[in-house]
């Protein structure tokens, strides 16, 4: 799936080639009302929300990145954001929750500033999938971007760019306690390596049945061994609503 638009005008997303594919595709079929594009970054998701018809609003940490004119706060999503509750019917957090040091903070007022209903659009990357394991198994990383930034800030705020390998477990249990009902798990922007360690994909798949349910409860596992996740490209799609 090609970008927002072809506008050499439009922002470049900031991100990985088809992280935001799902987020783009659920955007496109949603009901049009308030939506919230935090962190906006370039601002190219809240530029094809207003296309499409939402009333946008934009949030980052580092106001410097920003080049589409709509509205914006400089506000912190590690703490309370500045708008009331039950305000929005979409947030959108694309390529940040990883970035988020209090990332269940900023669930919580997620779900504060939504809507009962309301519709939560995130992309995050994938630091489960086999290429991911095998990495791990072998250099004892997960991936350069938590030691090297591949994506350089305007400001040196330490809360603009913090990195951290955030898997799907920790998301999972953070949205329930936050009040989201998870509706759908995809992945994301899979590469040529991912479909060529699919025989190893399928290893760890079955492995995964030695566990015991417990452990399949707590750490998600009918997720995580599946297409979403294991199967999955750099990123994971995660549609959610709010329940109350």
């Amino acid at each position: 799936m090609s970008h927002p638009s072809p506008d050499q005008s439009v922002p470049k997303i900031i991100g990985s080639r088809g992280s935001h594919d799902r987020i783009i595709e659920a955007l496109k079929i949603l009901p049009k009302g308030c939506a919230l594009d935090a962190p906006a970054g370039r601002g190219t998701l809240a530029a094809f929300m207003k296309d499409l018809g939402y009333d946008v609003y934009c949030l980052d940490v580092d106001p410097g990145l920003l080049e589409v004119d709509l509205p914006f706060e400089c506000a912190d999503l590690n703490e309370r954001l500045p708008y009331q509750d039950s305000f929005f019917d979409v947030v959108v957090c694309a390529n940040a929750l990883h970035r988020i040091a209090y990332y269940r903070t900023a669930l919580r007022e997620f779900a504060r500033i939504l809507k009962p209903g309301g519709v939560l659009l995130i992309s995050v990357n994938n630091y489960a999938n086999i290429a991911k394991r095998l990495k791990f198994l072998f250099a004892g990383s997960l991936s350069e971007t938590n030691i090297e930034l591949t994506h350089l800030q305007t400001i040196e705020d330490a809360r603009a760019n913090f990195r951290q390998a955030l898997l799907y477990p920790m998301i999972h249990h953070a949205m329930e306690q936050a009040g989201f009902r998870i509706e759908e798990v995809r992945a994301q922007a899979r590469r040529f390596r991912h479909y060529l360690l699919f025989p190893l994909a399928i290893l760890a798949y079955l492995g995964s049945f030695l566990q015991s349910k417990k452990s399949v409860r707590r750490n998600q596992i009918q997720i995580t061994r599946g297409a979403a996740i294991n199967f999955g490209g750099k990123s994971i799609f995660i549609k959610a609503t709010k329940t109350s």
